[in-house]
């Protein structure tokens, strides 16, 4: 389960459907524990094509991100071990 986003009295997890057996059983087990994480209130939604390419353009900025890092740090160090 990771937190997908955090406002001040909300928070938005993803979790995988692999998480959970069913969606009965899910809302069975946070029902149980509502009072020990003072849970107002809950719901589940599927992940939107909208949210799967926000998430999937991130990941290709932070590699592109790296990349540019590894370049960056590749050429400095031949330069370093050329002088």
């Amino acid at each position: 389960m990771v937190v997908n986003e955090s406002f001040s009295d909300r928070r938005s997890y993803n979790i995988p459907q692999t998480g959970f057996t069913s969606l009965a059983q899910a809302f069975s087990d946070l029902e149980s524990v509502k009072s020990d994480f003072n849970l107002e209130d809950y719901s589940f939604s599927q992940t939107t094509l909208e949210q799967v390419f926000i998430e999937f353009a991130k990941q290709q900025e932070q590699e592109d991100k790296d990349d540019d890092d590894r370049h960056e740090f590749t050429n400095g160090k031949s330069q370093t071990t050329s002088i």
